[in-house]
């Protein structure tokens, strides 16, 4: 049974509570989504034999309390509910950890899983994505699973990369302008001193949002961190997506 991998801004994910688009590039596709509300939480339903959830670790500000989430399955109906509260590095922000892994589940059979977060004193909980092990249930989640400030902050950071895009546009057209118009005055024997051009192109990288497939071996999820960017074709310029570490494989039993 093949794995997907659900990246945080899949809109499969029902988000609950105020959450915050974030990430860098030692992150799986370069995005986390993070909370620091008390009660936050997300939901996910899909048809499967298992689920596990990755997150970021990051280092304690001074008086900051551990990372600390609930999971709850099939409203624990077989399963009580179980806490994950992370062990933070002082000097290290921790990637991919592990925070939770579900038992084998009927492969036949809706499953829902929720994630609930109750850190104390500031704590923070920073979701990276899930791997899922079986068919998303994707008819069952509304349109937008994001609340409404995340919904504001990717909008507002997709019409921000739109701008700079037109803006880059708009420069590249009018330095081919002027140098046109340099080339013309040479031919005419009327030299031009060179100016130097306002605008510069910019090139804005596409942000994936969706899912991958993997197969996994082993249950150990270890990724490395210094794989390069790599750099691919668009129908315009060459872009570098963000880096995504190849997953493990895991063997069905």
């Amino acid at each position: 049974m093949a794995i997907t991998v659900v990246e945080d801004r899949d809109p499969i994910f029902v988000y609950q509570g105020a959450w915050t688009p974030s990430g860098n590039r030692f992150e799986s596709n370069g995005t986390t989504m993070t909370t620091a509300e008390w009660g936050a939480s997300i939901t996910i339903e899909f048809v499967g034999r298992n689920i596990s959830v990755f997150g970021t670790v990051p280092v304690l500000a001074s008086g900051q309390q551990p990372t600390k989430a609930t999971f709850t399955l099939d409203d624990a109906a077989a399963l009580p509910a179980t806490t994950f509260t992370a062990q933070h590095h002082p000097n290290a922000t921790q990637y991919y950890i592990p925070m939770f892994r579900s038992p084998a589940l009927t492969e036949d059979k809706k499953h829902k899983l929720v994630v609930t977060h109750v850190s104390d004193r500031g704590g923070q909980l920073y979701f990276d994505y899930m791997t899922v092990q079986g068919t998303l249930e994707r008819f069952a989640v509304p349109e937008s699973g994001l609340s409404g400030d995340a919904k504001v902050a990717v909008v507002g950071g997709v019409l921000g990369g739109v701008i700079l895009i037109l803006l880059g546009l708009v420069g590249a057209l009018l330095w081919k302008n002027r140098r046109a118009q340099r080339v013309q005055h040479f031919h005419d024997g009327k030299a031009m001193s060179p100016t130097p051009s306002t605008f510069m192109p910019y090139n804005q990288s596409p942000m994936n949002t969706g899912s991958q497939v993997g197969n996994i071996s082993s249950d150990m999820h270890a990724r490395s961190l210094q794989s390069p960017v790599t750099t691919v074709k668009t129908g315009y310029t060459s872009v570098q997506t963000p880096y995504r570490p190849p997953l493990p494989e895991m063997h069905e039993s």
